[in-house]
């Protein structure tokens, strides 16, 4: 897949991001393939998180705890 990366990187920021959604966008959703065994384990952690709404630790308390 030709591209030419020297041009898409003197992009102004909005056309980066215009170009960005437009790649994304593409993509065809239903496509992408994700293993079993990783639905499998977001189902286990919705169920986790319904049964336990609270249990879980705020980002800024992680991210401070682990930033020192």
């Amino acid at each position: 897949m030709p591209y030419n990366k020297e041009a898409l990187l003197q992009l102004s920021t909005e056309e980066k991001i215009s170009l960005v959604t437009e790649l994304w966008d593409s993509i065809d959703q239903n496509k992408t393939d994700i293993p079993e065994w990783k639905k499998a384990l977001i189902k286990e952690r919705l169920l986790l998180d319904k049964a336990n709404p609270n249990g879980g630790i705020e980002w800024n308390v992680l991210k401070n705890k682990y930033a020192r």
